[in-house]
């Protein structure tokens, strides 16, 4: 994470870590901007294609957040100083944009912002759900 000269703005970034313990919860809480894994969903892992020793790994403590971990944690995390929330490493196999989207937004109240899904924002306008693409480039302002 990387504070600005005034401690208020920050952007926070947290992937492959199987797990959010107490240190990334402080480190990320009110970032303005807050990169956070949502890799799988746990169904779509379990009846999906890895062989189950992946599944294992990418399920456990040390692999990757699914979209309920994060989902879980954004509550805490999420600040009147957070403007957007970045869905970040989203399996190509075990998750789809939409599939995430809706899951962080139910976690912060947000709506569908969008036909496909891929965008939901809380209703007062304030924070923004995006996912990252694994091959287009983003920017936020």
């Amino acid at each position: 994470m990387t504070w600005s000269d005034d401690d208020r703005d920050a952007l926070g970034y947290c992937t492959d870590t199987g797990q959010l313990g107490d240190r990334a919860m402080e480190l990320l809480h009110g970032c303005r901007i807050l990169a956070l894994e949502s890799n799988h969903d746990v169904r779509m892992l379990r009846e999906g294609p890895y062989p189950g020793y992946l599944k294992a790994r990418v399920g456990g403590d040390t692999g990757h957040l699914s979209n309920d971990q994060a989902a879980e944690a954004l509550p805490s995390l999420v600040t009147q100083d957070t403007e957007t929330i970045v869905a970040m490493h989203l399996s190509e196999k075990n998750n789809t944009p939409s599939t995430c989207i809706r899951t962080l937004a139910a976690a912060l109240g947000a709506e569908q912002a969008n036909s496909t899904f891929t965008e939901a924002r809380t209703p007062d306008g304030h924070l923004t759900v995006v996912p990252a693409s694994q091959t287009i480039p983003m920017a936020i302002y």
